[in-house]
């Protein structure tokens, strides 16, 4: 049987609407994940499977990351493109096969909540071995970002229960000019993607300028889950 790459990818996906609207990440990884996913469909991988290799491949990214060995830190970098591609696959699978499952949706938030804190302490132990900083105050830094990215995950969900069944269009041509640039830019699987090329860079030769984006990308994070938390608060308590 002869797989087509737009109905692997999602009919109702169309690249010039993702490339203005959606994330960033988005929008450059699901041009080869259905690829993967196809290879998949072929050998009967399931979406869940698919699931578990994202896991093992953030855990393991965000380990070759943390290893104070440069090296280490550049296979890092490709291992996180291959984290979020097989994130974008499992839910191609899972759509083209029609093999869903609650379990199947609680392992992929599950894999993302675990993934993504796990990486902002690689990033914490990549800072704490150049021994140029306030440890204290980097792992405060380092706790707050987490807990905005934890109460973003959360946010997200509950999104998925607030438009579920509405347009992707429709959704997304209501938000604001801050939303915008923060889902397109600022979300947390482009951050992944690439602020590790920008710390490579920086390691190499010896810019030190990683650490300020760091702040300033996961302040804008935090900053914006804040924010969106507070609507939501006024969202439920006036309905």
């Amino acid at each position: 049987m002869k797989h087509n790459i737009r109905e692997i990818r999602g009919e109702s996906w169309d690249f010039s609407k993702s490339f203005f609207f959606a994330a960033l990440s988005d929008s450059i990884c699901k041009q080869p994940s259905p690829y993967l996913s196809i290879l998949f469909i072929k050998k009967g991988v399931s979406p869940n499977t698919i699931t578990l290799f994202m896991i093992i491949s953030g855990v393991i990214g965000n380990i070759l990351f943390a290893i104070p060995f440069f090296y280490s830190k550049c296979i890092a970098v490709f291992i996180y493109w291959l984290w979020y591609i097989f994130d974008c696959s499992d839910g191609e699978v899972a759509r083209y096969t029609k093999t869903f499952s609650k379990y199947g949706k609680e392992l992929d938030w599950a894999a993302h909540l675990s993934c993504h804190s796990l990486f902002y302490l690689a990033v914490f132990f990549c800072f704490y071995q150049e021994g140029k900083y306030n440890m204290i105050l980097l792992a405060a830094i380092t706790i707050i970002f987490v807990s905005g990215e934890l109460i973003g995950r959360n946010l997200i969900a509950f999104d998925s229960l607030l438009f579920e069944g509405v347009g992707f269009s429709e959704v997304h041509t209501r938000t604001s000019i801050v939303t915008f640039f923060t889902v397109k830019i600022f979300n947390f699987p482009t951050f992944v993607l690439f602020f590790p090329i920008f710390y490579v860079i920086d390691i190499f030769f010896n810019l030190k300028f990683a650490y300020y984006i760091f702040i300033i990308w996961g302040a804008c994070l935090s900053l914006y889950s804040i924010k969106e938390f507070i609507r939501y608060i006024a969202f439920f308590y006036k309905n």
